[in-house]
């Protein structure tokens, strides 16, 4: 499936670029993550979780938090890190074997809604339905800018470029590791938790399109091949006093905590 017109390639979303109209169909709210199976698992591992999943806002981008406590551009990699090779996915068994109820305003449900244009699951979602679809993610991988290597372009940013003011800024913050999958796994329900085979009935429903619809029809999932961010980890840039004249600069891992605080922070101006 092509992810957005105008790609060179499947990753060029995740490493910077913004895919606008699926990103502003799943930023319409902030999903409710406290008892999600998948953020547990990603905070467990040091991640922040993107609220909600998107498709771009990855390696090397600079971030803020708007008051809904969501992720928010600041700058593409390219814009402040033109030198920067974007790092190859590294497959990781992280969240393989995780499975999640899409539910309302869950993280999991966040993540099928950047493959509405191929699979509408709402219909699930509503207490009456007597269908309900699991989710299980493909192929989680990282994406990972070695530190030896980033930290000296950070130290070569110009004073007088944007970039410089935006990455100290404190209520920035810098993504230097990401986690994503390579694409989506539904699996479809009844009340007894027994697998549904894929039906006509259940695929019009699914509003599912014609193509994909004969390919999986009479089967017990839907597959759909499309690579989404999940998580993140973040740097904090701090300016040091001047030496010999020349300024400095402390790059930190930011904590979960610390996150936290500045998304809370965010949410309260």
């Amino acid at each position: 499936m092509q992810v957005c017109a105008g790609l060179s390639h499947s990753w060029k979303p995740l490493l910077g670029g913004v895919c606008s109209v699926l990103l502003v169909a799943a930023c319409e709210s902030v999903p409710k993550q406290a008892d999600d199976a998948f953020v547990k698992e990603l905070r467990r591992v040091g991640y922040e979780p993107y609220s909600p999943p998107r498709l771009g806002l990855g390696v090397g981008t600079i971030i803020t938090y708007d008051k809904l406590g969501r992720e928010v551009l600041v700058a593409r990699p390219e814009s402040c890190f033109p030198t920067l090779v974007q790092p190859k996915p590294n497959p990781t068994e992280l969240l393989a074997s995780t499975e999640q109820r899409l539910t309302k305003g869950g993280f999991s449900a966040s993540a099928a809604q950047l493959s509405k244009d191929v699979a509408d699951l709402s219909f699930a979602l509503e207490a009456s339905s007597d269908i309900g679809v699991d989710l299980k993610f493909i192929k989680p991988f990282i994406l990972e800018i070695e530190r030896i290597k980033f930290e000296p372009m950070l130290r070569a940013i110009d004073q007088s470029n944007p970039c410089y003011r935006e990455i100290l800024d404190p209520k920035n913050v810098l993504v230097w590791q990401v986690m994503g999958v390579e694409g989506l796994q539904y699996t479809f329900k009844d009340k007894a938790d027994n697998s549904v085979s894929l039906s006509a009935t259940v695929l019009s429903k699914a509003k599912v399109a014609p193509e994909l619809s004969r390919k999986v029809e009479g089967t017990s999932a839907l597959t759909v091949s499309q690579p989404i961010l999940l998580g993140y980890k973040a740097l904090e840039v701090r300016l040091l006093p001047a030496a010999a004249g020349k300024p400095r600069i402390d790059v930190r891992d930011l904590t979960q905590a610390q996150v936290d605080t500045q998304r809370q922070q965010s949410m309260a101006r």
